[in-house]
């Protein structure tokens, strides 16, 4: 007997159900252990993304070429990384700001 006609959820529809809430509890628990560790380190307001961004204007400070800093931050194109962390660089502006000496 088929049993898949409107309104019979179908065993697909269950086991993704099923792993969609074990996901969710799991990313609760990451984020929970995470502020936990945070807090011990004395680190407020801090979130993965907080220390994402840290490590990557950390690189453009030491002068890590761009592409490197995409790839490391899993962006397909460094034009994204460029924007948002090229001017952590010590390099950036330097030859526009050279151009206006007399």
């Amino acid at each position: 007997m088929n049993d898949t006609g409107p309104g019979v959820p179908r065993i697909y529809d269950l086991l993704d159900l099923e792993i969609l809430r074990r996901s969710k509890r799991r990313r609760s628990r990451i984020k929970k252990g995470f502020a936990a560790a945070a807090t011990r380190a004395g680190l407020e307001n801090c979130t993965p993304h907080v220390l994402r961004h840290t490590a990557a204007v950390r690189m453009a400070e030491r002068r890590v070429p761009m592409s490197e800093i995409a790839a490391m931050l899993g962006h397909s194109d460094s034009r994204l990384t460029e924007r948002v962390y090229a001017k952590y660089s010590p390099e950036y502006l330097k030859r526009a700001a050279e151009s206006l000496r007399w």
